[in-house]
């Protein structure tokens, strides 16, 4: 993944979690890093580039059952 794509992720991340913090309650009170990456790691996979929770991890530092729980309520 080049870093022109990862900044777009972020980007269109940041779109998507203030879509939905106005729309889901189940939301608020997250840690804003683990919306972020919950919410890069689900675009990516929408997308179908090559990142994976490990890499998620290493850029945001959030534990992957927290990411794999926000990402369910984002779906």
């Amino acid at each position: 993944m080049l870093v022109s794509e990862f900044i777009s992720l972020c980007k269109e991340a940041d779109k998507l979690i203030r879509d939905l913090l106005v729309k889901s309650t189940k939301l608020q009170g997250r840690r804003p890093k683990t919306l972020k990456a919950a919410a890069v790691h689900h675009l990516a996979r929408k997308k179908g580039l090559p990142i994976t929770l490990n890499d998620i991890y290493h850029i945001y530092g959030c534990y992957q059952p927290r990411i794999i729980e926000v990402e369910k309520i984002i779906k």
